[in-house]
């Protein structure tokens, strides 16, 4: 079986420079989860100043496209383009079991405080670093999740009163955790994507 690879693009904007520290924080939370699901091996691969790519001018968008549907389909194109020049320059084919992460630092459009991106049918995705568990968020969104296969789950193990909402959630209210897994439902999803 094909291992799933996630070609990790670090922005040149990106503050932290140890790939090691960036996998631990915001990989290492589903990855094993990923593994799990699909018995396939995950490995994680991070690329930095590679010209035409790492530095993908994300932030030219806002100012030309003021509504989240034109500034998605506008980035979605060009961003389609650079990965397509990018697999032929280094002679990939296009593999389910390939995704390519933009990591990214602040918002992907900061007007509408958007914090990542999912492009399913190029498996690309734009993620910040604002949050540990957006990365996770738009790789479900890859892999076939919706925001209405969230769950809340109370946190009795550490005597929390309050809901916790997996991976997939979006605007968590006030004094709902983050549990860093996705829901059963998710998780039946990724299974039956890698089927």
């Amino acid at each position: 079986m094909q291992p799933i690879n996630f070609y990790t693009f670090v922005h040149d904007t990106v503050a932290e420079k140890n790939d090691a520290q960036l996998e631990y924080l915001f990989f290492n939370i589903f990855t094993p989860e990923i593994a799990s699901l699909t018995r396939r091996r995950v490995n994680v691969i991070f690329t930095r100043d590679t010209p035409g790519i790492t530095d993908f001018n994300y932030r030219s968008y806002e100012k030309n496209y003021r509504t989240i549907d034109s500034f998605a389909e506008a980035i979605t194109a060009d961003i389609k383009t650079a990965v397509t020049a990018y697999m032929t320059e280094h002679q990939r084919t296009a593999k389910k079991t390939d995704v390519y992460i933009f990591l990214i630092d602040g918002h992907l459009m900061p007007s509408m405080l958007v914090e990542g991106l999912a492009i399913p049918e190029a498996n690309i995705a734009f993620a910040t670093t604002f949050g540990r568990t957006v990365v996770a968020h738009e790789v479900g969104h890859l892999f076939g999740a919706t925001h209405d296969d969230v769950a809340l789950y109370r946190d009795t193990e550490h005597n929390n009163p309050y809901h916790c909402a997996t991976f997939m959630a979006t605007d968590r209210p006030d004094g709902v955790c983050a549990i860093f897994g996705y829901s059963g439902e998710t998780r039946a999803i990724i299974t039956q994507h890698f089927k």
